[in-house]
């Protein structure tokens, strides 16, 4: 639910336009929309160069004549984050468009692994969150109802057992530097890692 104090954070950040039909707030009309992989590659180029606001303007114009286009919601995060660390702003961003689009899990597994990234030491944001309770695991709980079931037995969806991991050990309610099974953890997935990519230097 989008209540007034988050309405007025959208209307603050130029973001409201995403909780309506793009035609009310933009002058492109039907008909004149330009080829989304040009646009994307456009804002993206804007993105390397380092033009924070020029990117997320053409993001935000491709959001508004295709709301559906989960590649811009994700070059709109780089372009946020890269600014200035805007993390509420990307919140906010995911919640507008799961305004619009509720039923799309892959809008709802970045909002989520968003409420990780905050659970996991940003105390700024996760107290913006505003949850009643242990964040972590309701982002858990969201995950589980979003994996399939014999893809979670499997442990093919690596995202929800990573997020599943994290809370086994207490990755939100321990000091990062007195947890020792968290430290144990993260050493063996960069060693993991940097296995994976001397094999794809080998083999490439």
């Amino acid at each position: 639910m989008i209540t007034r104090k988050t309405f007025l954070s959208l209307s603050s950040l130029g973001m409201i336009s995403l909780l309506f039909p793009s035609f009310l707030f933009s002058k492109t009309q039907p008909g004149s929309f330009e080829d989304v992989n040009k646009l994307l590659k456009l804002a993206a180029d804007l993105r390397k160069q380092k033009k924070w606001s020029e990117a997320q303007a053409k993001y935000k114009q491709i959001i508004e004549q295709y709301p559906n286009e989960i590649r811009a919601y994700d070059g709109m995060r780089k372009a946020l984050l890269s600014d200035k660390k805007k993390e509420w702003e990307v919140i906010l961003m995911f919640r507008a468009a799961l305004a619009l689009n509720p039923d799309s899990s892959d809008l709802q597994r970045r909002l989520y692994k968003e409420y990780m990234n905050a659970s996991l030491g940003n105390k700024k944001i996760k107290k913006l969150i505003a949850f009643d309770g242990r964040l972590l695991s309701e982002v858990k709980s969201k995950f589980e109802g979003l994996t399939d079931i014999n893809a979670r037995s499997n442990n093919r969806d690596k995202q929800y057992s990573k997020i599943c991991k994290l809370v086994e050990l207490n990755a939100d309610t321990v000091h990062p530097h007195k947890n020792l099974a968290l430290k144990a953890y993260n050493k063996k997935q960069y060693q993991s890692f940097k296995k994976d990519l001397m094999h794809y230097h080998q083999t490439s």
